[in-house]
């Protein structure tokens, strides 16, 4: 009988940890579009994975009102840069480090109050979208991850 019941255990054991291998990934872990906010006191704001640039840098621009409403009122709190969100895969050793810089721009803020640095950050951001808009830049990257996506099952 315990011959048995070891058997069965071992058995859903194993069958657990192969569906589990078929799960969706975990938020936090994957491909997808990411940002960040550095602040003056050594924190910041890491946003992603997100599928799509828009819903990324939404969620970048509600961490930074987030953080002011939270620490403004600290003198010596800043944002001191943000990156607009980039395109990330799973396979990070695939992108060099020029790839890597190119799809995440470190962009420097300088102000004299906490205040200003969020809405300069807020108007680097919305340039950023301007000039994703202007250029396409969504349906180009929606076109290479395509391909990518495409060529991990050639």
């Amino acid at each position: 009988m315990k011959l048995i019941r070891n058997v069965f255990a071992g058995l859903a054991l194993s069958i657990a940890c192969l569906s589990g291998s078929h799960a969706a990934q975990l938020p936090g872990g994957g491909a997808g579009y990411y940002g960040t906010a550095e602040y003056s006191d050594g924190g910041g704001a890491t946003v992603g994975p997100y599928s799509t640039w828009v819903e990324c840098a939404n969620a970048l621009e509600a961490a930074l009102d987030n953080a002011a409403n939270n620490y403004a009122n600290y003198p010596d709190w800043s944002v001191v840069s943000v990156s607009g969100c980039g395109y990330y895969h799973h396979y990070f050793a695939d992108v060099t480090e020029a790839e890597a810089s190119l799809q995440l721009i470190q962009l420097d803020i300088v102000a004299h109050s906490p205040w200003e640095s969020v809405r300069k950050a807020h108007d680097l951001l919305g340039r950023v979208r301007a000039t994703r808009a202007r250029y396409a830049a969504d349906e180009y990257e929606a076109a290479m991850i395509a391909i990518h996506r495409a060529s991990a099952f050639e």
